[in-house]
């Protein structure tokens, strides 16, 4: 060990001892666990769920706990009264705030009034906040709460799975809204995301006794290559991502309260306004780390209680209906209830009250930190102890809330004086008590009266429609989302023709060569190289959000107006939906606006909610064998697939070893990789019922963790140096579906809204634009006469099922072979499945005409052993370089014609290799048409092609010779 780290240690053991023997000898410490020397009583500190823990210790040790953790001096208050004796009647010692090393020094949360040092900064912070969140100023965002209620209840209806989601998304556009004057455009807006994930790692950052480096300060100054010190590389991620999160926002709302843009009032905008657009250095510093407490606290505790409503309403069916009576009775039916009603309504506000008491949201509060010595009930308190309030055993007292665990709103007998004791718990104590308070139980009310006046809350049920009663479970911490990153290469050429090209390359997206894919443990892994389709054919791996954003702001520049905060609630028809035209929407937004508007067409693009396919046609169909689900997370560090080669940052797709799945590695521009699995459904549900020696049942972070044993190549990416950013584990449903038709009279249905397929070949993006093109050139020929409305809407949704179905087979002999035929994947492609698949298929790929059941299944073996020709891992670039020696370079290209089983035999005779190269290339070569925005003007469909052109979009006859080019003007994105 080099001397400058023994000297570390020696003086930190040094001062450890001085320290002791320093402690006044005249009052004991209060009692707690046995404290080792050196290491004090950290061995005994619970690491999870302390809340419950100490609560267990009260009985042992009594209402004031000690503990000391290297030497730093704690102590858990497990009683309201000593809580209110110390935090509240001597608050003038015990206001301050840990000095959180990780938190605080390294990460950035001590810069807002939560975590602040108690002084002058942290008053003029909470003054700042305290104005503009007081009683008397919050009713000015009454009609604001109330309107994302409705919104949030409004989607929850239409897709109940969105719950947690819309929670999250409606709480966050109050609190951001009121902080900033900026109101939320998606759940992928970074004025969302970016604070979500700042929240999250709050939660973690500030957890107490989590991070070493807070017992022993020391080691921040250790190098970051050190085994162990791989919580410093974590709080540089995290750092920088909590400054982000509260800059921009601020910066936004200063630019657009001077344009007079921001909406008002809000915090920011108050005190920017105030100071003429111009606040000096000082206020700005204060202000934006004010706005950041305000944010972050707001959200969390907020969303944390919501949830807990819903959890108690499930449970408790009874208690429902008697507060949705009591909402009837005052409010009426004619209305819905607002915050105004709130003193009418003393059963639902004893019900928030109960929600607030049962699961609360904050269990072991914030910390205290108490800043001189003191003495209570005879015990000696250090200068410097940290106090943990333990709310959850305060609000679980048996001797104040007997059957503490009932939830019971009649406990409180109506009475106001009873609610406010446990409000008084909930949200902080002294000084430091939270500054929000009025402002977070309107939030509530509003959500709470809006679900029980409309709507009634149920448990899900099962396929055999058996109720499915949900576990009360809590994340341990402070505090108690789609994937879609590995593009194809027609992405290019799609953006080639939309003019866009230049901006994707410019943004800086990591270039991609190409694909590799692991089929078969033991085997080769197969590379496909997106680069042999031509110059410029590479593609890339985006962060969507960045992508879709620039797709958006595209449109905006090219002359689309964008209506953006605004839902389309529903359509009007001519007549029935099933078989008329769409002639209006209705629309509402998120400033509380609605309205109608009219119109000749219609495109759905709504994504999985694919409103027209599931509200109106209702003709969606779910492939049971393709009923996945995704877990991923982000990782840094990490190796990146065959670096120093032509397929370096290729993705990388796997199969998982226990046959369940496939897994992916995407390295990202930004330094990540994102990793992830899918799994059908039964086996993530199964894997995720497994309970551990504990007898627990693993969080969505080990259930993540425990499937990288299954991927031994994302492991061989992932390194002896990569680590997962914390809080950054997601799981989302992957189902798979299609539909009967994806147009009718003066509509089309594209994109996610039509169909969806598992991404193992990365074809979501992609089909949406294909669905794109399709859609804008039949809409073209239709409205310019050059065929009739029903012979466009064919043409469409023969295209749309190609593009579909071409993919799907891709992916059901892949999956073929990753489960090793131990799982019928094609039990639910039957007979008839196969007709209306190859209807659409064998024009493009085929050239038949014949569609009996008997051609058709022959083919579907056809396609499935092309999908083991394209997956192949014992074609190597060997075995390519010297076939193309033998039978010569142009013909094994992607530009070289489809080749055929006969003629492949008569070339190759008794050469296996050769005929193994030949034959990946025909059926690589199958799918090569799909990569070209142009080939839908070289391949007939229905007898037309169409006209891809700028301007000039549309259908037209297709050429009487079969395979004939169409030339297009100087517009068209010719290949």
């Amino acid at each position: 060990m080099e001397a400058k780290y023994v000297l570390t240690l020696a003086a930190f053991f040094g001062g450890y001892i001085l320290k002791r023997v320093l402690v006044s000898r005249n009052h004991p410490l209060p009692p707690g666990p046995s404290r080792w020397p050196l290491i004090g009583s950290i061995l005994s500190i619970p690491v999870n769920y302390g809340w419950l823990i100490f609560s267990e210790w009260e009985k042992k040790y009594g209402p004031l706990i000690y503990l000391d953790a290297l030497g730093q001096p704690m102590v858990v208050i497990n009683s309201a009264k000593v809580a209110r004796d110390l935090l509240d009647k001597r608050s003038s010692i015990y206001s301050d705030r840990p000095h959180l090393i990780m938190g605080g020094d390294l990460v950035g949360y001590d810069r807002t009034f939560v975590l602040q040092p108690y002084g002058e900064i942290w008053r003029k912070q909470r003054k700042m906040v305290a104005a503009d969140f007081s009683q008397s100023t919050v009713p000015r965002y009454w009609n604001l709460q109330e309107t994302q209620a409705r919104k949030m209840i409004c989607n929850i209806l239409a897709d109940p799975s969105t719950l947690v989601r819309q929670i999250k998304l409606r709480i966050a556009t109050i609190i951001i809204r009121v902080t900033y004057g900026y109101y939320i455009k998606s759940e992928q807006d970074p004025f969302f995301t970016s604070p979500m994930t700042a929240m999250e790692n709050f939660s973690q950052a500030a957890a107490p006794g989590s991070w070493i480096v807070d017992f022993i300060p020391q080691l921040k100054n250790l190098p970051s290559w050190m085994p162990g010190a791989g919580f410093l590389e974590t709080a540089k991620v995290w750092r920088n991502i909590v400054t982000e999160a509260t800059w921009s926002p601020y910066l936004w709302c200063k630019k657009n309260t001077e344009l007079g843009t921001a909406l008002t009032p809000s915090l920011c905008g108050s005190v920017v306004s105030e100071a003429n657009g111009e606040p000096s250095k000082e206020e700005e510093e204060l202000l934006v780390w004010a706005a950041s407490a305000v944010m972050g606290g707001g959200m969390d505790t907020n969303m944390s209680t919501a949830l807990t409503f819903f959890m108690a309403m499930i449970l408790h069916p009874d208690i429902q209906e008697k507060a949705r009576a009591e909402i009837d009775s005052v409010v009426g039916l004619d209305r819905l209830p607002s915050i105004a009603d709130r003193d009418s309504l003393p059963y639902v506000n004893s019900v928030i009250t109960e929600v607030f008491r049962w699961q609360p949201a904050k269990p072991m509060g914030i910390a205290h930190a108490l800043s001189q010595d003191d003495v209570y009930e005879g015990y000696h308190l250090p200068k410097g102890t940290l106090c943990l309030p333990n709310v959850w055993h305060m609000l679980h007292d048996p001797e104040v809330y007997p059957e503490p665990m009932k939830f019971s709103p009649e406990r409180y007998g109506g009475s106001q004086a009873e609610m406010s004791k446990v409000t008084d718990l909930a949200f902080g104590f002294g000084r430091r008590v939270c500054p929000g308070f009025h402002f977070a139980e309107g939030t509530i009310f509003a959500i709470v009266t809006t679900v029980l006046a409309t709507c009634e809350i149920l448990p899900a049920v099962d396929a055999s429609g058996k109720t499915i009663m949900p576990e009360i479970a809590y994340t341990s911490g402070t505090i108690v989302y789609h994937v879609g990153e590995s593009m194809l290469p027609s992405l290019r050429n799609y953006l080639r023709f939309i003019g866009m090209e230049e901006e994707f390359v410019n943004h800086g997206f990591l270039t991609k060569p190409g694909a590799t894919f692991k089929l078969v443990q033991g085997l080769r892994d197969s590379w496909t190289d997106f680069t042999a389709l031509g110059p410029g054919y590479g593609t890339w791996n985006v962060i969507r959000s960045e992508m879709d954003n620039l797709m958006l702001r595209h449109a905006e520049k090219e002359g689309v107006q964008v209506f953006e905060e605004t839902r389309v609630e529903s359509i009007d028809f001519e007549g029935e939906p099933a078989s008329s035209r769409p002639i209006a929407a209705h629309w509402t937004n998120k400033q509380g606006g609605s309205g109608k508007i009219s119109f000749d067409w219609l495109v759905d693009a709504s994504g999985r909610a694919g409103v027209m396919s599931t509200k109106y046609l209702q003709n969606r169909e779910m492939r049971e064998t393709l009923r996945n689900v995704a877990v991923w997370g982000y990782w840094k560090d990490c190796k990146r697939y065959a670096a120093g080669t032509k397929k370096a940052n290729s993705a990388w797709f796997e199969a998982m070893t226990d046959e369940s799945g496939w897994m992916w590695g995407i390295p990202l521009h930004d330094g990540t990789t994102s990793v992830g699995a899918v799994m059908h459904q039964n086996a993530s549900n199964a894997k995720k019922a497994k309970v551990n020696a504990e007898g627990n049942k693993p969080s969505l972070t080990e259930h993540y963790l425990d499937q990288l044993q299954f991927g031994p190549g994302v492991r061989e990416i992932i390194g002896d140096k990569g680590h997962m950013i914390p809080g950054s584990v997601k799981s989302a449903a992957d189902y798979s579906y299609f539909a009967s038709r994806y147009s009718g009279d003066h509509f089309r249905i594209i994109g996610d809204a039509a169909n969806f397929i598992d991404p193992f070949f990365s074809s979501g993006v992609h089909i949406a634009m294909t669905g794109g093109l399709a859609a804008a050139a039949t809409i073209c020929a239709s409205m310019k006469g050059e065929v009739d409305e029903q012979t466009a809407q064919n043409w469409h949704d023969t295209k749309v099922g190609i593009a579909h179905t071409r993919f799907l087979f891709v992916v059901l002999g892949a999956y073929k072979q990753m489960r090793l035929q131990s799982i019928p994947v094609l039990s639910d492609v039957n007979a008839d499945n196969f007709d209306h698949a190859f209807e659409m298929f064998r024009p493009v790929i085929y050239g038949l005409a014949d569609s009996s059941k008997e051609l058709t299944d022959a083919k579907v073996l056809e396609m499935m052993e092309i999908c083991q020709r394209f997956f192949d891992p014992l074609v190597n670039e060997d075995d390519i370089k010297a076939a193309r020696e033998r039978y010569g370079e142009e013909l094994i290209t992607m530009q070289a014609p489809v080749l055929g089983r006969d003629k492949i035999e008569e070339l190759v005779h008794e050469d296996e290799k050769s005929e193994r190269v030949l034959r990946k290339f025909d059926a690589l070569k199958v799918f090569r048409d799909d990569v070209e925005a142009t080939y839908m003007s070289r391949h007939p469909l229905l007898g037309y092609v169409a006209k891809v052109e700028r301007g000039n979009l549309g259908l037209m006859k297709a050429p009487e010779k079969p395979g004939e080019a169409l030339n297009g003007s100087a517009t068209t994105a010719d290949m």
